[in-house]
């Protein structure tokens, strides 16, 4: 009776661990809009919503800052920058930099769910993905393709990047591409 209760037990906590999700936090730096440097485990995540997750220690109580108060965030993996969309702040990774610096903000987007064995099953729809391109210190926000409008005096500076962005097949992803041809440009 013993063993089938214990075989029970390590049962029920490996079904746990193994359908917990688990949160990972690395060595990072959040550097507010005051300067102050915050030296930490940041919370990786794909997307930053609302607020960063951060511990001092591994054995620290997990702290959280708003992003609204946040000027820059450095991971191991990222260098994120808060940029204003409208009223909204959002920290937007950095894609490019040089003369001109892309960066770029995935949105998840919540999908329906259903319910199903064990729980409810939550489905996503594909992410909005936001770019912010810098120059000197104007930044553009380019949310579909006909805001490229926005940096058409810089496109106009470089042939090959304009011919990039009046091809018929070019899509917004493909922005990267653009921008390293300006970069490049003579």
């Amino acid at each position: 009776m013993k063993k089938i209760l214990f075989v029970i037990l390590i049962s029920a906590v490996y079904t746990l661990k193994l359908f917990s999700q688990v949160v990972s936090f690395e060595k990072g730096q959040i550097v507010t809009k005051n300067n102050d440097t915050i030296t930490a485990l940041v919370e990786l995540t794909p997307t930053y919503t609302g607020v960063v997750h951060y511990k001092v220690n591994p054995e620290t109580k997990i702290q959280s800052i708003k992003i609204k108060e946040i000027n820059y965030l450095k991971t191991p993996y990222n260098l994120f920058r808060n940029i204003a969309v409208k009223k909204d702040d959002f920290l937007f990774r950095t894609v490019i930099t040089g003369k001109i610096t892309l960066f770029e903000y995935s949105k998840i987007n919540s999908g329906p769910s259903s319910n199903a064995y064990g729980g409810t099953m939550r489905y996503y729809n594909p992410p909005t993905i936001i770019y912010a391109v810098k120059t000197n210190e104007n930044i553009f926000i380019i949310k579909q393709k006909k805001d490229l409008i926005q940096i058409s005096s810089l496109l106009d500076k470089c042939s090959e990047a304009k011919a990039l962005v009046d091809d018929k097949t070019f899509k917004l992803e493909n922005l990267k591409s653009v921008i390293d041809k300006l970069n490049n440009c003579n």
